[in-house]
Protein backbone atom coordinates (compact mmCIF):
# COMPACT_ATOMS: atom_id res chain seq x y z
CA UNK A 1 0.00 0.00 0.00
CA UNK A 2 1.46 3.31 -0.80
CA UNK A 3 1.04 6.86 0.27
CA UNK A 4 -1.69 8.08 -1.89
CA UNK A 5 -3.64 4.83 -0.76
CA UNK A 6 -3.21 4.99 2.94
CA UNK A 7 -4.36 8.77 2.63
CA UNK A 8 -7.72 7.71 0.60
CA UNK A 9 -8.14 5.48 3.61
CA UNK A 10 -8.16 7.75 6.10
CA UNK A 11 -9.77 10.30 4.48
CA UNK A 12 -12.28 7.68 4.28
CA UNK A 13 -12.40 7.10 8.00
CA UNK A 14 -12.65 10.24 8.93
CA UNK A 15 -15.44 11.15 6.91
CA UNK A 16 -17.12 8.46 7.93
CA UNK A 17 -16.41 9.59 11.27
CA UNK A 18 -17.23 13.51 10.74
CA UNK A 19 -21.02 11.87 9.60
CA UNK A 20 -21.45 9.27 12.64
CA UNK A 21 -20.99 12.67 14.50
CA UNK A 22 -22.89 14.86 12.63
CA UNK A 23 -26.04 12.17 13.06
CA UNK A 24 -25.73 11.92 16.43
CA UNK A 25 -25.36 15.32 17.08
CA UNK A 26 -28.74 15.76 14.97
CA UNK A 27 -30.62 13.30 16.35
CA UNK A 28 -29.98 14.42 19.97
CA UNK A 29 -31.09 17.98 18.88
CA UNK A 30 -33.95 16.07 16.97
CA UNK A 31 -34.79 14.26 20.66
CA UNK A 32 -34.30 17.08 22.90
CA UNK A 33 -36.93 18.85 20.58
Amino acid sequence: MDKDERGKVVFALIAVLVVLVFGYVVLRAVMGA
